[in-house]
């Protein structure tokens, strides 16, 4: 793994590092969410400083270039973590329509009995 690639990884997960941090401070940003960003910054930081294991992974699964190998990790995860998202939607979406409808049968209940 070339030396540009590593300080790469290194630079990112720094700038990882600090986001997230900063966002769980100014309260953007749940500290249960943050995990899995916090977890990929350290395989970041792991990979840029074992190159030897990104080599070795690289063999048992015959790809080439260790870049080739970190990229597709990176895309894998991103869809991984976009499609937990999308999980966390739906059920998010589920419940505000369950929320809106038991306000609105309250309100509704509420007006029946203040008229005459």
């Amino acid at each position: 793994m070339s030396f540009f690639l590593r300080a790469e990884m290194l630079a990112l997960a720094g700038l990882v590092f600090f986001i997230v941090f900063r966002a769980i401070r100014k309260g953007k940003l749940l500290v249960k969410f943050s995990l899995t960003w916090l977890l990929i910054a350290v395989g970041m930081v792991f990979a840029a400083l074992c190159p030897g294991v990104v080599t070795w992974a690289c063999r048992v699964v015959h790809i080439e270039k260790a870049s080739n190998l970190i990229y597709l990790l990176g895309v894998l995860t991103l869809l991984s973590l976009s499609f937990k998202q999308t999980i966390l939607l739906s059920k998010q979406s589920d419940q505000i329509k369950r929320l809106t409808q038991s306000i609105s049968l309250e309100q509704t209940e509420q007006h029946k009995e203040a008229e005459p």
